[in-house]
């Protein structure tokens, strides 16, 4: 995504200085705009298919996620990056508790 928005800024600056015609900086934009959406699909899909595992792992996962939430509020505030299932504190061993 990162080359589109450099395509979209650089054909904004041909347009601006008188290289290139408009079209091209819609043709760019256009581009950069499909990507974002896929992303946004993409990251749409990947949500709900957590919610789907976490539902799967038989119920109950609402007050796992309650009882994680003071854990889970201080791992985000040490200046973690994304979440996965395997970084998320208290996931690994979920299944675990529900089977004793």
């Amino acid at each position: 995504m990162a080359a589109l928005k450099d395509y979209s800024r650089l054909a904004r600056l041909r347009y601006d200085e008188g290289y290139a015609g408009y079209l091209e900086v819609l043709d760019a934009d256009r581009s950069l705009f499909t990507a974002e959406l896929e992303f946004a699909r993409t990251q749409g899909s990947l949500l709900r298919a957590l919610v789907n595992f976490y539902k799967a792992m038989g119920g109950g996962w609402v007050v796992e996620a309650e009882t994680l939430t003071p854990e889970a509020a201080s791992y985000r505030g040490s200046g973690a990056g994304s979440w996965s299932c395997g970084s998320m504190p208290g996931l690994a061993d979920l299944g675990q508790r529900k089977k004793q």
